[in-house]
This record gives C-alpha cells, sequence and structure tokens, in this order.
C-alpha cells in the first residue's frame, strides 16, 4: 500500500513538474510605422521596411502535427502608453495522421500537415508589439500570420533537428536564421523529457500493480508459474528462432527495397567507399590531378595519399560482403544475429519470456530496425557490443548470476569482443565498456576465489588486442598511432562543444521514446503517452529494489548518452538519434524484465511471468507490430536519395565512361556511391564538376562523358571545351528553394 501511495505522488509530482520544466522561447514582433524587426532566440533583427499607412487587418495562427504540440503561449499586442491586448485565440488542434509525429525530420516532413489556423479578426495599426512565448517541441514550422494588403508570415521550429525562424512577405523570404544555442534552454528541455518518462513509468506501474490479482508478488518475490511460463520453457527456442527470421527478411526488405541498397548520408558513403577500397587491398589512394574533382565528404588527403577518415572496422566487416557484391546484406545479418544474442542475454539472467519479450521489442524497434538495414556502422558495432556484454555478465548455467567464477576464456573473448567494437565507434564503445570494466573490477574485489586478478588480466589483455587493428589503420593513414582521420577534420571530442553537445543530447533525448519501441504509434493516439510509455525501461526500479546488474544495464545506456556531451556533431539528423543506437538493447532488456516481472537475484524466479505485465507487453508489441511495415515505408527517399543514378546508367548500359556530377556536393556523391570505382582508372568512372574541368578532358581523351544533374542523364559525347556545365545556383537561392516546400504557400 504504501509503494502505491509512493508511486501516485511520484506521479503527480512529475506531472506537476513538466509544465515548470518545458522549453520556453520568448518572442517579440515590433511592428513601427517605417520598419518590422523580430526578436527572439537572444538576437534581434529589423525584417523589412513598411510603406506609410501599412495597417493589418487581423492575425492568423497554425501548429502543425508534433511530439509535444506547439503553442504561441501569452500571446498579446502592446501599444504606446501602456495598452495591452491580451489575444484570446483558441489555438488551433494539430492535425493527426496515420504517421504521429516522431521528431524525425524527414518522417514528420512526409507524414503531416499543419493544422487549420485560428483567426483574430481585428485593425491593427502600427506602432504595436507582438509578445508571445513558444512553447512545444516539433520539426515542422508552427505559423504566425499578419494579415493585411502586405501580409506578413512568421515561422518557428522549436528544439528538435531544426530550432530556427523564418519571415516571408508573400513569396519573397526576407529573413532565416537558427535560436541561439543556450545552456538553460537546453537543460529545460532535457528535464521535460525525463520527466515524461518517469511519469510514464510511475503509471504503467501503477497500472500493473493495481490490476495484479497478487500485489505482493510485485515486490521481489516473483510471479507464479502458470501455463504461458510453462510453455516458454519448452517452446521459447523455437520461437526465438522464428522471430530471428521473420526479422531478417523484414530487414532484408528494408535494406532492399525501401532503401534500394543505397546509402543515404556521407557517413555510410564513406563506409562502403572505404570497403570497397579493403575488398581490393587498398588503404588510400593517390592524389593526382583528379583532386579538385573528388570532393568526396569526410576523405583525409595527407602525404600525397588520401583516405576515408573513418575507422577501420565496420568497413572490414562491409568488405565481406563487396568481396561477395552484396554489402548491404552485412547490416540485416548483424541486426539478427544480435536479437539471437539479446535472447540468450534475457534467457539466461531472467528466463524465457523476459528474452522473448526483449528481442521482440528490439525486431519491432523502428530506430533498431532501420539501423539494421542501413549501411551505417551501429549494427555491426551493436553486435560486438551485446556479445560483449553477454560474456560479461552472464553466468554458467545453475550459478548465481556474477561475473566473479567466470572462465578465463570466457572473459577473454569478451574484452576481444569490446576490443574489435573499437575499431568499429571507438567513442561509443569506450563509453559502454567503462561502466562493464567497472563491474568487473568490483566483483573481483568483493571475491576471495583463487584466480579472479588473473581472470581480469584475460579481459584486460584481449582487450587491448582487440584495439590492434585500430592504432595500425591510423599508422598507415595518419602517420600517427594515436591520430583518428577524422580528428584531422575537426570531428573529435573538445571541451569546448558542450554548449552544442548539451543540445543535441536534448535534441536526442526527445526524440529518442517515439523512435524507441515504436509503441501506440497509431491514429488518435496522444503523442505525449506514445511519449511516455517509452518510460518501461525504469520499472525494474520502481516495481522493486533493482539488482547491481539492473543498475549496470542502466548505466551503460547513460555513459554512452553523456560521452556525447562534448562532441559537436549531432548525429540525429540520420534516422533519429542513432548515437544512442548501441546501447539500446539495454533499454530492451529492462523494459521487458519490469513488463513481465522478472527479476535476477533468485534462480528460482527464472522462467515466472507476470501476466498482468506480459498482456500488457503484448498489446504495446501489437501495436508496433501493426504500424512497423509502414513506418519503414517512410524512409523510402530519406535524405532524398534514391537509386535513380545507378538505374539510369543500367538502363543505357553504360559500361565505361565518365558520369560527371553537378552539382558537386555530398548528396550527388551519396547518390553516385555504388558507381564510384575502386581507383578511377576503371572503365566507369564518377567525378564531381570543378571550375576548371580541361584536366578531365586531359585523363579520358577517349571516353564519352555524362552529365548527372537532378534526376536526369545526359549524354555529352566526348566535348573538348569547358563550357558545357551549367554555373551552381547561387546559394541564397539553394536557401529559398530548401526552405520553400516546408513553409508551405504563401
Amino acid at each position: 500500500m504504501r509503494r502505491n501511495v509512493l508511486l501516485v505522488l511520484l506521479f503527480a509530482a512529475a506531472l506537476a513538474a513538466i509544465p515548470m520544466a518545458e522549453p520556453r522561447l520568448p518572442v517579440e514582433i515590433e511592428v513601427y510605422p517605417d520598419r518590422l524587426s523580430l526578436s527572439a532566440g537572444g538576437m534581434t533583427d529589423v525584417i523589412a521596411t513598411l510603406p506609410q499607412e501599412t495597417s493589418f487587418t487581423g492575425i492568423r495562427i497554425a501548429v502543425p502535427r508534433a511530439i509535444v504540440p506547439m503553442t504561441f503561449q501569452g500571446l498579446s499586442v502592446r501599444f504606446p502608453g501602456g495598452e495591452d491586448r491580451r489575444l484570446e485565440i483558441p489555438h488551433p488542434k494539430a492535425p493527426s495522421s496515420l504517421a504521429p509525429a516522431t521528431g524525425d525530420w524527414w518522417i514528420d516532413r512526409k507524414g503531416s500537415t499543419t493544422g487549420p489556423g485560428r483567426v483574430l479578426p481585428g485593425q491593427l495599426t502600427p506602432p504595436f508589439t507582438l509578445t508571445f512565448e513558444l512553447t512545444g517541441r516539433g520539426n515542422e514550422f508552427a505559423r504566425l500570420d499578419l494579415m493585411g494588403d502586405r501580409p506578413f508570415s512568421f515561422f518557428f521550429r522549436n528544439g528538435l533537428v531544426n530550432g530556427d525562424m523564418a519571415v516571408r512577405n508573400g513569396r519573397e523570404l526576407l529573413f532565416h536564421d537558427y535560436f541561439y544555442l543556450d545552456a538553460a534552454r537546453s537543460g529545460r528541455g532535457i528535464a521535460t523529457t525525463l520527466l515524461l518518462l518517469a511519469a510514464g513509468a510511475c503509471g504503467l506501474c501503477l497500472l500493473i500493480r493495481l490490476a495484479s490479482r497478487e500485489p505482493s508478488k510485485m515486490k521481489g518475490d516473483g510471479a507464479s508459474p502458470g501455463r504461458l511460463s510453462s510453455f516458454l520453457k519448452r517452446r521459447a527456442a523455437w520461437i526465438a528462432a522464428g522471430v530471428i527470421l521473420a526479422s531478417f527478411c523484414g530487414e532484408l526488405w528494408v535494406a532492399g527495397s525501401v532503401l534500394e541498397k543505397t546509402p543515404h548520408f556521407q557517413d555510410d558513403l564513406g563506409y562502403l567507399l572505404r570497403a570497397k577500397w579493403l575488398a581490393s587491398g587498398k588503404l588510400t589512394q593517390p592524389v593526382d590531378e583528379l583532386e579538385p574533382h573528388l570532393a568526396i565528404p569526410f576523405a583525409v588527403k595527407t602525404d600525397g595519399e588520401w583516405f576515408i577518415g573513418y575507422t577501420i572496422g565496420w568497413p572490414a566487416l562491409l568488405a565481406v560482403g563487396q568481396a561477395l557484391r552484396a554489402a548491404w546484406i552485412v547490416p540485416p545479418l548483424c541486426g539478427a544475429l544480435s536479437l539471437g544474442i539479446l535472447f540468450l542475454l534475457g534467457r539466461r539472467l531472467y528466463g524465457p519470456a523476459t528474452g522473448l519479450f526483449a528481442m521482440v521489442f528490439a525486431a519491432l524497434s523502428p530506430l533498431g530496425g532501420i539501423l539494421s538495414a542501413s549501411p551505417l556502422s551501429h549494427a555491426g558495432t551493436s553486435l560486438l557490443i551485446l556479445s560483449s556484454v553477454f560474456l560479461s555478465v552472464t553466468p554458467p548455467r545453475r550459478e548465481g548470476p556474477r561475473s566473479v567464477g567466470l572462465p578465463g576464456p570466457r572473459l577473454a573473448g569478451s574484452g576481444l569482443l569490446l576490443g574489435l567494437a573499437f575499431c568499429c565507434r571507438p567513442l561509443t564503445a569506450a563509453a559502454m565498456g567503462l561502466p562493464v570494466c567497472v563491474f568487473l573490477v568490483l566483483s573481483a574485489l568483493h571475491s576471495r576465489e583463487a584466480g579472479r586478478l588473473g581472470r581480469l588480466g584475460a579481459f584486460a589483455g584481449s582487450l587491448v588486442i582487440g584495439t590492434i587493428p585500430v592504432f595500425v589503420d591510423n599508422a598507415l593513414t595518419t602517420g600517427k598511432p594515436w591520430v583518428f582521420g577524422l580528428e584531422l577534420l575537426g570531428q573529435g571530442q573538445r571541451l569546448a562543444n558542450w554548449i552544442y553537445g548539451l543540445h543535441w543530447m536534448d535534441v536526442s533525448l526527445a526524440q529518442l521514446p517515439p523512435m524507441l519501441f515504436g509503441w501506440l504509434w497509431l491514429p488518435r493516439v496522444p503523442p505525449l503517452l506514445t511519449f511516455a510509455v517509452a518510460g518501461a525501461f525504469l520499472l525494474p526500479f520502481l516495481l522493486r529494489r533493482a539488482s547491481p546488474l539492473e543498475w549496470l544495464l542502466l548505466s551503460i545506456f547513460v555513459c554512452l548518452v553523456a560521452a556525447h556531451l562534448f562532441h559537436k556533431s549531432p548525429g540525429n539528423h540520420g534516422y533519429g538519434p542513432r548515437y544512442y543506437a548501441e546501447a539500446l538493447p539495454c533499454l530492451f532488456l529492462l523494459a521487458a524484465a519490469g513488463l513481465t516481472g522478472a527479476r535476477i537475484e533468485k534462480e528460482t524466479d527464472r522462467g515466472r511471468t507476470a501476466p498482468i505485465g506480459a498482456g500488457i507487453a503484448l498489446l504495446l508489441a501489437a501495436t508496433s507490430l501493426i504500424t512497423w511495415p509502414r513506418r519503414m515505408e517512410l524512409y523510402r527517399g530519406y535524405n532524398d536519395i534514391d537509386s535513380s543514378l545507378v538505374t539510369a546508367v543500367g538502363n543505357a548500359k553504360i559500361e565505361e565512361g565518365v558520369i560527371v556530377l553537378d552539382p558537386q556536393n555530398y548528396l550527388q556523391w551519396v547518390r553516385a556511391s555504388r558507381l564510384v570505382p575502386v581507383t578511377w582508372k576503371d572503365r566507369l568512372v564518377v567525378v564531381g564538376r570543378s571550375a576548371e574541368n580541361s584536366a578531365l578532358y586531359e585523363r579520358y581523351p577517349e571516353r564519352s562523358f555524362y552529365l548527372w544533374r537532378g534526376q536526369s542523364l545526359v549524354s555529352l559525347g566526348k566535348p573538348g571545351t569547358d563550357d558545357i556545365i551549367e554555373a551552381y545556383p547561387p546559394a541564397s537561392q539553394e536557401v529559398v528553394e530548401t526552405l520553400a516546400p516546408l513553409l508551405g504557400d504563401p
């Protein structure tokens, strides 16, 4: 009873604190007889000059679908002399659709529309000041219009991938800028996310406890065994095999059909290109006269050689598939193997039901699903780290779940896998490996068993051995074992980056809940409910006293989040908060353990299942299963990348020639990734346009040239002049063209 009362108090406190922690952006729009200015996000700008006798006929606001719907709170007009007129405009409801907001910029853009506006008619004659606070979090623009003969439209996005604003007069874009990165604002956003997750976890905990016929069993004594538990003991392995096979087939569909076997960012372009080089036995390429035509993203040029700055681990795994002309199959295979390891980990720690639910949550996770089909390095790194954790913390059969007593070879294998993960994603492996190492050391210190220090030595020694490939690679490419390629491009960790890191932590944590499990992603389900139920991974800490291993699982996730605090790059421009992907299995396992009522301390408890919690887990997983195909389908053409260039070359049956990318930017190189050759002596080569193209004609005098621009491949024959390619559009025009579809019609 006391625990229920405490949960109610925690639930109420979290809900009450959310409005106080919510990020708010104060905005002032000052309208004078001769000019109009905007103050927001720490900046003030004069937007436009106004002709004499300008007046406005009213104000209209419209809000988009968003994780937390945006509002113009306290909207009021202040006139000279102290008159302050508060505008009582009923806020329009955010539109509902079959694609609720997730916080991913592409998914929200494809699936959302702005809701119908609400209008306050009335004559507004300058001078006056319009003030409000922008609240909520979304990737689409909330809109405020000053209506009249010369209307002005103000657009705001708050707190997710783009925190920015724009002003338009009719079709003319007058202003566009980003909000100032503010530590207090980011901190409030992080607090809001954590409070929502805590409130959701408390709500789920209360529901489970109140609905259970034997609430006392939720204190940690284990739920009573029943037919479900007995059935799972006998059939768990077969069910797990079926889930793995189904998931693998689904990921092959996403990788082959939705993503079209094609990278969609400069990151996976770099991985694939380096895999091609490794498969052909090359680490670097010579720099020659084609250098201006090879502006490939994250290419490092030094000492007459150039190479791709990513570490060697993941490209080496992709190279195995590349040698078989099927590199795109490697990520789904790693994802399927990870499901099997997660099932084994859950079964050994908790029992078959928990292992099955954890792997089902992982298989249906929108974030996990898209990353297990992408050439990005997360699927392979996750497999290595999860396997390392499995070997580190799971006991031999019929022994207590402590790391001490584990055989030396088992710990040596764990260290080796963690070292190999370091070769794929060094920061991720270091962050997630740190709590595991601390756990092993503390366990050894509390043990009196002989040989414990030797086993720790085996772990540490194999860990060092596993990292050797990346340092050898560094020495052969950058010239120094301790200098990574990306550091030469300014992509390393810096203490001065903390303000950016705090902002991106806010953004990533806000995006994570709807991308984590995919639960309740249904029409007419309130976005906040979808957001809050992701707090299920906190259930083991609310239902009962958590074990040291459960604190370890949570700390692995927390350490990975904290590790990116000094990283300037957001990462979540691609497929949501992907920097946290490798730690998601820990959250899946904690959520499954909490919902099934399982615990670690007692061997006799394993295999027991709480019926109420298991029913809730089945219901939540069913909503993910129903929406998973549609959700994955929304990634088709992600980042405006498709296989149209590869298809055009195939349709034209071009086997030899020079394809010129115009303009030469990272998107064009990503579109051409499958055609980029191992060396630029191959029969079919891809190059980029530069200011001077005569070197191309001298290098390939007998080859036909083809121009790729937009969605068309144009044959240029064998040109001999340098005026065949049009100039780039001005940068300002590119900004207008990019924003135009996002701002909508005037």
